[in-house]
């Protein structure tokens, strides 16, 4: 299991649409997400996601999210992303998926 919380300093509104860009790309295929939790922050916004793995990350990251960054928001994209801080659940639950830890 991979997980990780990002701090973005962007506006929200630049999370919207890149959020519905995502979904539309991916169309709902399981990527190994296994949750995705955004929220407005007084910086910009911050994300938590958790996924099956790192490699799975990595590779939704590369396929999709990247591109779709790039297309949306080429020229006003920082040096390089955000980082992200790595941490490992002490509890997750997500009955209707079958996760339990």
């Amino acid at each position: 299991m991979y997980c990780f919380v990002q701090e973005v300093p962007a506006p929200i509104e630049m999370y919207d649409r890149l959020h519905s860009e995502i979904n539309a790309r991916t169309a709902g295929r399981d990527l190994g997400l296994l949750l995705h939790v955004a929220r407005e922050s007084a910086g910009g916004f911050s994300i938590i996601e958790i996924w099956s793995s790192k490699e799975a990350c990595d590779r939704a990251i590369e396929e999709y999210l990247a591109p779709a960054m790039t297309e949306l928001f080429g020229d006003q994209l920082q040096s390089g992303p955000p980082p992200m801080t790595e941490f490992e659940p002490r509890g997750l639950l997500i009955p209707s998926a079958g996760v339990l830890i």
